[in-house]
């Protein structure tokens, strides 16, 4: 958290030279296996990988209430493709 919101940053690797959207949700907990789960939507930005198929994003909820929570992100292409 800070004074401007909740920030998240993260990294994505997939195909080189894609535009994702990448959708980021929180939830008070995880499921079984540790990972958290979507309990609601945050938000959404634009990455497109390089050419080695990577891409870096920093994003800023408007919100600073989320300490605790875990966030959890998709990534979707064009194509509808998603990665979790």
């Amino acid at each position: 958290n800070s004074g401007s919101g909740t920030e998240i940053w993260g990294s994505l690797h997939s195909l080189t030279g894609r535009v994702f959207i990448v959708d980021f949700y929180a939830n008070t907990g995880g499921d079984p296996s540790g990972v958290g789960e979507g309990g609601f939507y945050l938000g959404a930005t634009n990455v497109t990988t390089d050419a080695s198929g990577n891409a870096s994003f920093a994003w800023t909820h408007p919100v600073a209430a989320l300490p605790g929570r875990f966030i959890t992100a998709t990534a979707t292409d064009a194509f509808g493709n998603i990665i979790l």
